[in-house]
């Protein structure tokens, strides 16, 4: 048995792209829950993940002075022509 649950949810991208890595920041409104916000880095896979991780966790820390409480994270990798 499955249960479905429609979620009133309105999200802003902002993104930018350099030195070939695509740097995203998601806010999500969600109504009667709160506002989230992802942090995602996109780049090839012969970046490496560990660099890729670092420079996430750097770029992570320029938001430390909004106090979030919890910080969604996401690194990806992916062939790119």
């Amino acid at each position: 048995m499955y249960s479905y649950v429609l979620v009133d949810k309105k999200r802003e991208v902002y993104t930018k792209k350099e030195n070939n890595i695509e740097y995203n920041v998601m806010i999500d409104k969600i109504k009667n829950i709160g506002v989230f916000v992802e942090f995602e880095l996109l780049a090839n896979e012969d970046f490496g993940i560990e660099p890729l991780t670092n420079l996430l966790d750097s770029f992570v820390s320029n938001f430390k002075s909004l106090n979030l409480e919890k910080i969604g994270r996401a690194v990806q990798q992916e062939c790119r022509d």
